[in-house]
């Protein structure tokens, strides 16, 4: 009778280590693959700018259509304005990315990212409309920006607009 009831705790306890043991891989596995839909590495991200000092045309062009996703390129005061909206998001802890900009002849390419919040977070429960706008000197419009993901998908390419203080 001892004998099986030492056997029983052996099998009881090899079965909770290969249980321990299952459990760490996966959360291994877990947080490579959420690595990897992340994008893995972290983008040089342009500094976003300040509403003030955000040109009124595009001011007006992030609050038109603000429910819907949008990219958008405008050329004035010697810089290129990039403006990305992302459209309505349902709770708060979202968030764009501008950065990795790199000028090719007439032809420029941004990469966006969005951040969503963990599933953890704690986040306001309100309808969002998460937006971003970053400039850079530019002494010459350029004719188009194309805007990647980090992982070089093209997500938009638009004409860049002169703004009217030209």
């Amino acid at each position: 009778m001892r004998g099986e009831y030492f056997f029983e705790v052996v099998v009881l306890r090899n079965k909770y280590i290969i249980f321990v043991a299952a459990a760490l891989v996966l959360l291994v596995l877990g947080g490579g693959v959420y690595m990897y839909l992340q994008g893995g590495e972290d983008m040089e991200a342009m500094e976003p700018l300040d509403s003030k000092d955000i040109p009124k045309e595009v001011l007006i062009w992030l609050d038109l259509d603000k429910t819907n996703s949008g990219y958008a390129a405008f050329y004035g005061q010697g810089s290129l304005f990039l403006a990305v909206k992302l459209g309505q998001r349902p709770t708060g802890g979202y968030s764009v990315t501008i950065g990795d900009c790199k000028q090719e002849d007439c032809r420029v390419t941004v990469c966006v990212q969005e951040n969503k919040p963990s599933p953890w977070d704690m986040v306001t429960q309100v309808l969002t409309y998460p937006s971003g706008v970053a400039s850079f000197e530019c002494h010459e419009p350029p004719e188009i920006v194309c805007f990647t993901t980090k992982s070089g998908s093209v997500l938009a390419q638009v004409p860049v607009e002169k703004l009217g203080t030209e």
